[in-house]
């Protein structure tokens, strides 16, 4: 359990890193929102880390479709 929650803050903030390389590979402006992310999560609002996560894709996959 102690491990959880280091690597949950990791994985946050590589995501969102991956993320933002994604939006320029997708020719959108990259907006890197890691330690935006990252602090949101370590607060214990990590769903709303992950809907920004997730908003950042949709407007990827909206640009390539």
């Amino acid at each position: 359990m102690m491990l959880c929650f280091p690597y949950a803050c990791y994985w946050i903030f590589k995501y969102s890193k991956e993320v933002a390389a994604g939006e320029a590979k997708a020719g959108i402006t990259p907006t890197d929102n890691s330690i935006v992310n990252l602090l949101l999560y370590i607060f214990g609002f990590g769903i709303v880390s992950m809907l920004i996560l997730q908003a950042q894709l949709n407007e990827i996959a909206k640009k390539q479709s």
